[in-house]
């Protein structure tokens, strides 16, 4: 994945990230078998699960 789809991913969640960090969470998610969004997404849920559960995370 190229430099530029990396960060078009990673604004779909609607974070910046520097890139040592997008290179630890890809490194994350690539040992539990998901995309970097996905990983974002479901410790979102854990960390706020009422919050995503009443669908209050928006896209941007």
């Amino acid at each position: 994945m190229s430099t530029s789809e990396s960060r078009q991913r990673s604004k779909l969640v609607g974070v910046r990230l520097l890139p040592e960090e997008h290179h630890a969470l890809k490194l994350e998610a690539d040992r539990q078998g998901l995309t970097v969004p996905a990983l974002i997404l479901s410790t979102l849920r854990l960390a706020v699960p009422d919050v995503v559960a009443r669908g209050e995370l928006q896209p941007i």
